[in-house]
């Protein structure tokens, strides 16, 4: 009891502002997909942040899918918007939020 009103007082009047950038999920991405072919897609609608490619833990192998962060949601949503159904390297990407 001593510990929960410790903890409460302790937190009470202090507010904490947590900012998500939220990726851009790119699917049904080619294995021989490099971070540069993914670039290439998005910066004609603005500024990428960040692009990661995952690799498989054991194999090292890319899993076929990436995520891009831009620098404003409205790129995002234009970018999201534009590209859906692409085709890179024969195959249509997937571009989730």
């Amino acid at each position: 009891m001593y510990i929960d009103c410790f903890i409460s007082g302790f937190y009470q009047g202090y507010f904490f502002k947590v900012e998500f950038q939220v990726s851009i999920f790119v699917g049904n991405l080619p294995f021989r997909a490099e971070r540069e072919d993914i670039l290439e897609l998005f910066t004609p609608y603005g500024e990428v942040m960040n692009c990661s490619l995952p690799l498989e833990r054991d194999t090292g192998r890319k899993r076929g899918f990436a995520f891009v962060e831009m620098a404003d949601e409205a790129l995002e949503t234009a970018a999201i918007d534009g590209l859906q159904g692409t085709e890179l390297m024969g195959r249509p990407l997937r571009i989730n939020k």
